[in-house]
Order: C-alpha cells, then structure tokens, then sequence
C-alpha cells in the first residue's frame, strides 16, 4: 500500500539514470553535479541522503550559479569573518547598528502612541450604552439600598435600578438585574 503518486519517482537510480524527465544537456550537467557529491560524501550515501543530492544537482543544473551569486557569497562571508574578528577583539560590531535600530523603534511607537492620542482627542465622544451588570451608572448605585439583613448577600435591586437598567440594557439581558426575582424591600 502506496502513494500512488510517488510510484513514477521509485525504483530511479538503479540504472543510473536520475533525471529521466531533463533535456539530455541538462541532464548529463546534472549527472556531473551529482558525481561531484557522491564523490564529496564518499560512499556514504544512505537512501535519503541521495534523494536530497539529486534534488540538488537538478536544482543546480536547471539553475546554476552565476558570477554574481559567487561574490554576494564571497561578500556575506567576508562581512561574518570581520564581525568574528571585531568580537574576538573585544568589540561589538553591531553595537551601533543595534543601537541606531532601537532608537528609530522607540521614536515610531511614541509617533504611533501621540498620533493614537491625537485621534481619540479629535473623535467625537461616543454615547455608548453601558450595562449596570459590568459598570454601573450613578443613579443605579444611587437607587441600591443595601440590607442589613443579609449581610452576606449582594442588595437587592430596587425599583429604580430595575427601571434605569430597562433604560439602558437590551430586552433578553440575563444580568444581576434581570435575574434577581420581583419582590418588594
């Protein structure tokens, strides 16, 4: 059992040939980039190491390096050993760099921050409906009346609390408003 789609990529190799579906140019440059590696890796060549090789050699045959690509990885490994030189020196290479980057990071979050600030001061205030149940409003912490008799239990709304919160709470509203039964103080 399977995968049905790998079937044509097994059993390649045993005859040498790798790269069936490649331009025979191509396909003989990707034979001799792959010959390079086996001769790299010396025989040490378990089943998935080959298939990452050959990967490669079609990658590099389709596409090989140009001159450019060369110095940009000659210029990177430059540009690491004299970082590697300056620590070994005792300095830090990127000290300035790093340094620069937070700065420029600390002055866009306080632009960011004043430009928040100066939005929310330039909107109009919104006249949001707030629940009793999550902050409630003056008059409704005016209309409760706290019981002496049932010191461990929250007051019960009084009439004036229930009508402020009709007022301001949708119907269906399941708060401590709602849900305390009727009954008289």
């Amino acid at each position: 059992m399977g995968i049905e789609g790998l079937k044509k990529y097994q059993r390649r190799g045993s005859k040498g040939d790798c790269f069936p579906e490649l331009a025979p140019r191509v396909q003989e440059m990707a034979n001799r980039w792959l010959q390079r590696f086996r001769v790299r890796w010396r025989g040490n060549l378990p089943q998935w190491r080959l298939a990452i090789l050959v990967g490669q050699a079609r990658r590099l045959a389709l596409h090989p390096p140009t001159p450019e690509w060369g110095r940009s990885m000659l210029a990177k490994r430059g540009g690491y050993a004299v970082q590697q030189r300056y620590r070994m020196e005792g300095k830090d290479p990127t000290e300035k760099a790093t340094r620069a980057r937070l700065l420029r990071q600390k002055a866009m979050k306080a632009q960011d921050a004043q430009k928040a600030q100066e939005a929310q001061e330039t909107q109009p205030p919104r006249n949001y409906i707030i629940s009793p149940w999550i902050s409630p409003p003056g008059p409704v912490v005016k209309a409760h009346q706290w019981k002496t008799n049932r010191p461990n239990l929250p007051p019960p709304p009084s009439p004036e609390a229930r009508q402020i919160h009709k007022l301001l709470d949708p119907p269906g509203c399941h708060c401590y408003y709602c849900a305390w039964p009727n009954h008289e103080p």
